[in-house]
């Protein structure tokens, strides 16, 4: 579950843009929303340029899954960015939390 550790923090080397990476792997679950509510809540705080969401999953919970997307359709609606990158599967609830984005 090292996946599943603190954000990633990154400058974008041309804009400066400061960008938060979430991973998000294995099962969608509870301590999967528990994650990505931490992360948005970080990236609020610490005023980041954008959130990107990095996709490996099989699936999961649907209700994790809409609380997943609920809290990144909550974090777009304030005028943030969120983008989601699929780095390999992005299976079922997966693909409507990336759709989210």
């Amino acid at each position: 579950l090292a996946d599943r550790a603190a954000p990633d923090v990154a400058v974008a080397p041309r804009t400066g843009a400061r960008v938060l990476r979430i991973p998000l792997r294995d099962t969608v679950d509870d301590a999967m929303v528990g994650q990505v509510e931490r992360g948005l809540a970080r990236a609020r705080a610490e005023s980041f340029d954008l959130v990107v969401i990095d996709i490996d999953t099989p699936g999961g919970a649907v209700v994790s899954m809409w609380a997943i997307a609920e809290a990144i359709g909550e974090y777009k609606a304030e005028g943030r960015r969120a983008v989601a990158y699929v780095s390999n599967h992005a299976i079922s609830a997966g693909m409507v939390i990336a759709l989210s984005c």
